[in-house]
């Protein structure tokens, strides 16, 4: 149905002014906000809900005992609310990318590539990030952490969900929230706002910790938009987890 004009005013017909109004309330940069700010928001509550539960008052030992599983069972349900979004815009995780034929080569240079990502920000955090504090405070950084990997087996829980459901945050944060951001406002705002977001599912480590953080995700997503698939960061993201870990 076309519009009709009656004294110089147009009328819009009104199947047409509610198709305006849907547009107009287009969700597209909204939604991929809140799938990356859900993690955060999730856990906080799970964190809070656990401290309440206990009395109000938790030893930092029993908090990291219990925090990968409050972090499992975060990522299984942000996971689910992933998939739910995903099939209500008739998309699937290897739309997001995971999807062999979008790793750019074979699963093997990918995976080296992702393990080489990893050491370059392990060395990274070591020798730049992990220098400010103390630069800030006034003392000289020692790096004596450097390549010392020990293993704790009170940290395997920690470090198996470090190294695998990872692959929900790369899911969430790269393959859907910044491919969408992408698009939406270009590379430059969508990659500011993935690491911003990223990096507050970390606050409970303290502010630096955001920051940090959310620089590493910077190169995580840069991996992403290179290659086009979640493989590499994936990888990356594991590998460098696992050596903070056991650093």
């Amino acid at each position: 149905m076309g519009s009709t004009e009656t004294d110089g005013v147009t009328t819009i017909p009104e199947p047409a002014r509610r198709t305006d109004r849907a547009t107009s309330l287009d969700p597209s940069w909204r939604r991929p906000i809140l799938m990356m700010a859900l993690p955060a928001v999730l856990l906080t509550v799970q964190i809070v809900g656990y401290v309440v539960a206990q009395g109000g008052a938790v030893e930092e030992a029993a908090m990291r005992a219990v925090l990968p599983f409050l972090i499992a069972a975060n990522h299984v349900v942000v996971f689910v609310a992933l998939l739910w979004v995903l099939k209500r815009e008739g998309r699937t995780l290897g739309d997001v990318g995971w999807r062999r034929d979008r790793v750019g080569g074979s699963v093997l240079g990918a995976v080296s590539l992702g393990l080489g990502a990893a050491l370059a920000l392990y060395l990274f955090k070591e020798l730049v990030l992990d220098a400010v504090q103390p630069l800030l405070e006034g003392r000289r950084p020692t790096f004596t952490s450097l390549f010392r990997f020990r293993y704790q087996s009170a940290e395997l829980p920690l470090l198996a969900v470090a190294t695998t459901l990872v692959a929900v945050e790369e899911s969430v944060y790269r393959g859907y929230g910044l491919a969408a951001l992408d698009r939406r406002w270009g590379r430059g705002w969508a990659l500011l706002a993935m690491s911003l977001l990223f990096g507050l599912l970390h606050w409970g480590n303290g502010g630096m910790a955001i920051l940090f953080t959310g620089v590493i995700g910077l190169a995580f997503g840069g991996l992403f938009l290179w290659r086009r698939s979640l493989l590499v960061p994936f990888v990356a993201h594991a590998a460098y987890n696992a050596m903070v870990i056991l650093t």
